[in-house]
């Protein structure tokens, strides 16, 4: 009876060891993010060429290793050919950030206001499209105040 009870106990104990390092575990995790930086011209228009820079970070709990980047087209954007495409970053550990910076060509045909850029980002085996907002304008607008009275 007595070798039945501390089995017992025993097994509970590992059993409420074991559920307490699972809960522990669950809540760590990475968490890669793209966020636009800046473009110029500011905004990108339609037509033309601008250079656009972004960031990725991690926002996780947890280092982020083997993260790959890959620039995206998808309209009304498209990274000029002779542009670098693929970024190998390796470990990003919590916090830590890596700029993109890349020239693309804004389809003339494009939208005023907010469009997204794309960039796939892999980690391991998980994988994700992120858009990027940018800003863009069909036209620049010139003001003429002559003649104001």
């Amino acid at each position: 009876m007595n070798t039945k009870l501390t089995t017992i106990i025993l097994l509970a104990v590992l059993f409420t060891g074991a559920v307490a390092s699972q809960t522990a575990n669950e809540g760590l995790s990475t968490s890669l993010e793209a966020t636009f930086i800046n473009s110029d011209p500011v905004p990108l228009q339609s037509g033309e060429d601008g250079d656009l820079t972004f960031k990725i970070i991690n926002n996780g709990d947890v280092e982020a290793e083997d993260v790959q980047v890959q620039l995206l087209d998808n309209y009304p954007f498209e990274v000029k050919p002779d542009r670098k495409r693929n970024y190998s970053l390796g470990t990003l550990n919590q916090g830590q950030e890596y700029q993109i910076s890349t020239e693309v060509q804004v389809a003339e045909d494009a939208p005023d206001g907010s469009n997204n850029f794309r960039a796939k980002i892999t980690n391991g085996e998980f994988t994700r499209t992120v858009n990027i907002p940018v800003e863009v304008q069909s036209e620049n607008i010139d003001l003429n105040v002559a003649n104001l009275n």
